[in-house]
């Protein structure tokens, strides 16, 4: 006899499941006194929590010993079996191994990620570089343009110490040249560096969501 906790209205509050083996072995089965199939039977008493092909539904002799004796994997796997939680392992194993593959993507895209925070960084600094040197050479064109000047003004004598300046300007010119052309290809790489670093950054945040929300719903509790 099974006794419903909270019957509902209209429904009976007890329900009698009864199996009778009859002379010939043959079991017969019957619920509140109505004959149904083994498959309705059991299935009843599924809907009520009782699991006829779990070890908890007849406590044979010695099992109780038995079970006192067991450890370990052996005492966790009994348990198992008894709960019927036996036949769920299979999908809870793929769902740890889903699972560990997520986190393992994740902490992938977090590396990656950083690394384009970094390369990001370094780009700028390299900016940086290049509008110093860009300052730079506007200083230097306003000293040559300033020592003109004052070449036209000055004595044949002055004139020619100044020549000697234009000279040594005009090689620093030549040299600062030379930097400012290799700042300024490294000004266009670093530029399309940045775009790709952009790009795998946004990629990766995009993943790193995907991730993440798969991670929430692969969680122990929904696991189980």
């Amino acid at each position: 006899v099974y006794r419903f906790d909270a019957p509902q209205e209209g429904c009976p509050e007890t329900k009698l499941f009864r199996r009778v083996i009859q002379p010939s072995t043959e079991a017969r089965y019957q619920i509140d006194g109505q004959a149904v199939s083994q498959e309705a039977y059991l299935a009843s008493l599924e809907e009520i929590n009782i699991l006829s092909k779990a070890r908890n539904f007849l406590v044979f002799q010695g099992d109780i010993e038995a079970a006192a004796h067991r450890q370990g994997k052996d005492l966790t796997a009994f348990f198992e079996q008894v709960s019927g939680s036996v036949a769920l392992s299979g999908e809870y194993e793929k769902l740890a191994s889903e699972k560990a593959a997520r986190e393992d993507t994740a902490r992938d895209l977090y590396t990656r990620k950083r690394d384009a925070q970094h390369e990001k960084k370094r780009m700028a600094q390299q900016k940086e570089e290049a509008e110093k040197y860009q300052e730079m050479q506007s200083e230097y064109r306003a000293m040559q343009t300033e020592f003109i000047l004052f070449q036209l003004l000055s004595s044949e004598s002055v004139a020619e110490e100044l020549s000697k300046g234009i000279a040594e300007a005009r090689r620093e010119a030549e040299a600062i040249e030379a930097d400012r052309e290799a700042a300024q290809q490294k000004l266009v790489d670093a530029d399309q560096d940045r775009l790709e670093a952009s790009q795998a950054t946004e990629d990766a945040e995009r993943l790193l969501a995907s991730a993440r929300s798969e991670l929430e719903q692969l969680s122990p509790e929904q696991s189980q």
